[in-house]
């Protein structure tokens, strides 16, 4: 299972081309948009040109590698709406206080603690693009990036999530994602519902579209989503997304998750 799940709001731009020496017993990069690396020791900082790593060469020779594609959306980066830890034995259901906007551990590092973070920019406007980020210690493992609609470009993540309903306000975008199934394919047993259901990650392994504070979806009582996809499905024993309530029938069995 996914250790956790982040939605970042924005990317953080990060200067690269050429090298960079870092000397003394400590140095630090400061990123404009908030964050820094810090490092310990001598040696040379190469940004490579592509954007999508780190490389740090310490004196003896030898290197390690920081993906900039977890560095970018997870540490320092004050574009983080919010992440959860889903093996913290903690659920932010769909009533859960967490989704009203207050910070929760605003300054903490989810790629090295298991705590659910919720910083500011969950009740800013989302501007144009806005990525679901699944890891598992401390390494990416999926990606969905969705292009946000341009009528709720100025809207926040709350105002979709948590004060307005079933708003269908963000398109996949295929070909900036993961490809095929990750969580399907490497994560989930394949055990399908006695009526066809399907298991998948709606948000990884899927194309769908991403819906805001879903009501009465499927054919169940009570099936509420802070935050889904756009998959339809008719009968009750279903339930997807994440901040949920279901209740299969209006007085018998249900989850909350």
């Amino acid at each position: 299972m996914l250790s956790a799940l982040a939605l970042v709001v924005a990317s953080l731009s990060v200067a690269h081309g050429g090298d960079i020496t870092l000397r003394g017993s400590e140095s630090k990069i400061i990123f404009e948009e908030g964050g820094e690396l810090q490092f310990k020791g001598d040696g040379e900082l190469r940004f490579k040109g592509d954007d999508s790593r780190i490389v740090f060469e310490q004196s003896d020779g030898e290197e390690f590698v920081l993906d900039l594609a977890a560095m970018k959306a997870l540490v320092g980066d004050s574009t983080l709406a919010f992440a959860l830890c889903t093996t913290s034995g903690q659920s932010q259901t769909y009533d859960a206080a967490f989704w009203s906007g207050t910070e929760v551990n605003p300054t903490a590092d989810p790629l090295t603690q298991c705590v659910d973070v919720m910083r500011s920019a969950y009740s800013t406007a989302m501007g144009s693009r806005i990525k679901l980020v699944g890891y598992i210690s401390g390494q990416i493992v999926a990606t969905a990036m969705y292009n946000v609609k341009a009528n709720f470009q100025s809207s926040s993540l709350k105002d979709v999530m948590y004060s307005n309903n079933n708003q269908v306000f963000a398109e996949k975008d295929a070909a900036g994602s993961t490809a095929g199934t990750p969580i399907l394919s490497s994560y989930l047993v394949n055990a399908n519902g006695n009526q066809g259901q399907q298991i998948y990650d709606p948000f990884f392994d899927t194309n769908y579209d991403l819906k805001g504070n879903a009501q009465s979806w499927g054919g169940a009582c009570v099936n509420k989503f802070r935050l889904s996809t756009e998959v339809s499905w008719s009968g009750g024993h279903v339930y997807q997304g994440i901040g949920g309530q279901h209740r299969h029938g209006c007085n018998d069995w249900g989850i909350d998750f």
